[in-house]
């Protein structure tokens, strides 16, 4: 019997277990979890879990019967220590072993954090896991708001984390060491209007600048910021993430970056899969090689490992896709920005705006906020290719479906 193990237990691991059954495969599946919860949905954590009442349970994929229905055996609490790819077999951190036939690493990222004293240690919070958001929802919820709440990094996480604070009354810096918000993600256009959003909202935004000299006060942090000394109630670091590959090193396809993938999630070793955030598949639809990170790229890739894995076809095509919600903007994205492409606006008014990125007649990439509509048809436009009249797009008298979808 084949036997087949998932080492990581969040969104990608789950989905190709669950979509391995569905595809027939009667072997085992193990799956294996550091973290003591059940897999749980992620974009929460620096949202709706710090501003609301949220409970994991609301945030849990499947309960433990259904992986146990579905003859998935699931392991949390359960971190692996190496690979021994030439016997294929896992050692896990308690010291026992367990061999596989195939392997998919689902092991996704961390949050980089940055060198700190011990003593200042306590005051700063990271934000990728449930564990780490409960522990910055108590400061949120515990603090007296005199001494601000200082962000490091612009990027999504930073700026939903930011917006949640403001809502909750916090004071909040956000110190960016980039020219502009989300500037590897957006398109300028986008970076300007959250930072006059951010701005609006009560949020002080220094670009360009950076944090040094940390340290704890007795009852907070005091920082340099730029040129300036200020004393912080709290940290929290949003400066990126750092794959979980550590387990992978002395195999041949450990890398600090991620593991290569072909179109299938298949790595250079053909018994092992990667799938989600931990991976970087060189031939992905409008993506190849990036590393993505999204909840439709660790659905997608599952579904493509299974169907690999199960010799059936591979799902449809889809080009990437990403959200964030900062105060009552909701900026969604479809495909990857790049200046390289033609960028046409449509300013739709009252806070709502559309991009289009154009590669000659055909649509590669879209962003917008508050235009959700817009979004849907740019999916389907680049997903299909369908090409479109450049010259058109730009007017707002006509509804952006009508000059896309005409045909």
């Amino acid at each position: 019997m084949t036997k087949i193990v998932i080492v990581g237990a969040g969104q990608a691991g789950s989905q190709c277990a669950m979509s391995l059954r569905q595809g027939g495969f009667e072997g085992s599946i193990t799956m294996l979890g550091d973290e003591s919860h059940l897999p749980y949905d992620r974009p929460p954590l620096s949202k709706a879990v710090l501003k609301s009442d949220m409970e994991i349970e609301r945030t849990i994929y499947r309960s433990a019967e259904a992986y146990s229905d579905q003859g998935i055996e699931l392991r949390v609490s359960t971190p692996v220590q190496s690979l021994d790819q030439a016997a294929k077999r896992l050692t896990l951190a308690d010291g026992s072993s367990l061999d596989y036939d195939i392997l998919i690493v689902a092991t996704g990222a961390r949050a980089r954090s940055l060198p700190l004293p011990e003593a200042a240690q306590p005051y700063a919070h990271l934000v990728r896991s449930w564990d780490e958001s409960l522990a910055l929802k108590a400061k949120l919820e515990g603090g007296t708001k005199d001494k601000p709440l200082v962000v490091i990094g612009g990027g999504f996480i930073g700026l939903e984390v930011a917006a949640s604070a403001r809502i909750m009354g916090w004071p909040v810096i956000i110190v960016e060491a980039d020219s502009r918000l989300m500037g590897r993600a957006v398109h300028p256009r986008i970076s300007e209007l959250c930072l006059a959003k951010h701005r609006a909202e009560g949020a002080r935004v220094e670009l360009n600048t950076m944090t040094r000299d940390i340290e704890a006060t007795g009852d907070g942090l005091a920082l340099t910021i730029g040129d300036e000394r200020i004393e912080a109630a709290g940290l929290v670091i949003g400066i990126g993430a750092l794959v979980n590959t550590e387990f992978l090193q002395g195999s041949s396809i450990y890398s600090e970056r991620g593991i290569l993938t072909d179109a299938n999630q298949r790595s250079a070793d053909p018994s092992i899969y990667a799938i989600g955030d931990v991976a970087i598949c060189e031939d992905r639809y409008l993506a190849s090689g990036v590393r993505l990170e999204s909840v439709q790229n660790a659905i997608y890739g599952a579904k493509l490992c299974a169907a690999a894995i199960l010799g059936k076809e591979a799902p449809r095509q889809e080009a990437p896709w990403f959200w964030t919600d900062q105060y009552d903007y909701g900026l969604q994205m479809v495909g990857l920005y790049s200046p390289e492409l033609t960028w046409i606006e449509r300013n739709n008014g009252d806070d709502s705006v559309t991009l289009i990125g154009l590669d000659g007649d055909q649509i590669k990439a879209g962003q917008v906020i508050n235009a959700s509509q817009d979004f849907a048809v740019m999916r389907r436009a680049v997903d299909t290719q369908l090409p479109v009249d450049p010259a058109s797009l730009s007017d707002t008298s006509t509804k952006l479906k009508a000059l896309i979808l005409k045909k």
